[in-house]
C-alpha cells in the first residue's frame, strides 16, 4: 500500500468518525503505584525476602502487574497513642518498659523511624511530636495512670492523623488500650475509618484483654471494639491481645519485628477517569496473610 493510499484511508476513516491511534489507552505504560505490606505466617511471625511471583494485587477486582518487591524500611513516623486511664494503673511498669524496648528497637532499624508519643486517659494528650527513640524514653519515663479517668481512644486517632496533616502519609499508629476500662470517646468508627484513610496511615492495637469478655455495655466501648477489629484490619495493621500486663512486653517486642519486616511493592495501574477504590494484595503462597491497607491510593 502506497504512502498516499494510507494518507487517503485514514482521511476517508475520519470522515466517517472513527479514529485512528496508534496505540489504545490500554496499551500505554501504566502508572507505577507502591504499597508497603506485611507478610505474617500462621503464627503472626514476619516473612521475609519475598518476590514478585509470591503477590497478587487487585484493585476493584482487576488484577494489577507486579512489577518489583523491595525490602521497605518502617514506617515513619510512628505514634504511640496509650491508654493512662484509672484501668491501666496495675500495667503502668510492664507498659514503659515494653515501650522503652520498643523504641530501642526501631531506633536501631535502618534507616531508624521517628516515633511520638501521646496518652488518652481522661483527654488526648501530646507527651513528644515525632521525634528520636532517645527524646521519645524521657516521655515514656512520665507515663502515670490517671486517678478516676476513663479513656478516649477514638477521639486519640482522629486528633493525631488530623495533627499529623501530609506528615500522616504513611503513619503507623500504634494503641494500648485496657479493654475493661470505659471508652468514653464521641467519635465513632466511621469518622475513625475517614481519618486513617485520608491521612494513609495504618492502626495496629495492643489490647490488654479484660477477665470474662469485653466490657460492651456502653455505645462508646462497642464503637472501640469495632475500631480495634474492622480498624486495624481496613487500614492495614493487626490488633495483638495480650492476657495479661506481663504479656506487653512481647507483644511489643512482635511489634517491633513487624516493622522492620516490611516489602515494598511496586505495581502497574492503567489510567482511568475514576480511580480505584478498593486495593487487595494477597500472597501466593498457601498459609501467608498480607498486611495491607484495604483502600487504593489516589
Amino acid at each position: 500500500m502506497t504512502a498516499r493510499l494510507v494518507t487517503l484511508t485514514a482521511l476517508a476513516l475520519a470522515a466517517a468518525g472513527v479514529v485512528v491511534s496508534s496505540s489504545s489507552p490500554e496499551r500505554q505504560s501504566p502508572r507505577q503505584r507502591q504499597a508497603d505490606v506485611i507478610v505474617v505466617d500462621g503464627s503472626r511471625t514476619p516473612v521475609r525476602d519475598l518476590a514478585v511471583r509470591d503477590f497478587v494485587v487487585r484493585e476493584d477486582g482487576v488484577a494489577r502487574e507486579v512489577i518489583a518487591v523491595a525490602p521497605a524500611p518502617p514506617p515513619s513516623p510512628i505514634v504511640l497513642l496509650i491508654d493512662n486511664s484509672q484501668a491501666a494503673e496495675p500495667s503502668i511498669l510492664d507498659l514503659r518498659r515494653a515501650l522503652a524496648t520498643f523504641a530501642d528497637a526501631l531506633a536501631a532499624a535502618e534507616p531508624s523511624t521517628r516515633i511520638g508519643l501521646r496518652t488518652f486517659g481522661e483527654r488526648p494528650t501530646k507527651v513528644a511530636d515525632p521525634t528520636t527513640a532517645a527524646m521519645v524514653q524521657l516521655g515514656i519515663e512520665r507515663i502515670f495512670h490517671r486517678t478516676g479517668s476513663g479513656a478516649l481512644m477514638l477521639e486519640a486517632i482522629v486528633e493525631t492523623t488530623r495533627d499529623l496533616g501530609s506528615d500522616g502519609a504513611g503513619a503507623a499508629l500504634v494503641a494500648f488500650v485496657v479493654e475493661s476500662g470505659p471508652e468514653f470517646s464521641q467519635d465513632d468508627r466511621m469518622r475513625v475509618a475517614a481519618a486513617l484513610r485520608t491521612r494513609g496511615a495504618t492502626l495496629w492495637t495492643v489490647v490488654l484483654q479484660a477477665r470474662g469478655g469485653a466490657l460492651l455495655s456502653s455505645p462508646e466501648n462497642r464503637e472501640r471494639a469495632s475500631v480495634i477489629g474492622d480498624g486495624t484490619t481496613e487500614s492495614g495493621g493487626l490488633n495483638l491481645p495480650v492476657l495479661s500486663s506481663q504479656g506487653i512486653p512481647s507483644a511489643f517486642e512482635r511489634l517491633a519485628a513487624l516493622f522492620t519486616s516490611r516489602h515494598r511493592i511496586t505495581y502497574g495501574r492503567p489510567d482511568t477517569l475514576v480511580p480505584p477504590d478498593r486495593l487487595e494484595i494477597t500472597a501466593r503462597r498457601e498459609g501467608l496473610r498480607v498486611l495491607a491497607p484495604k483502600w487504593a491510593g489516589q
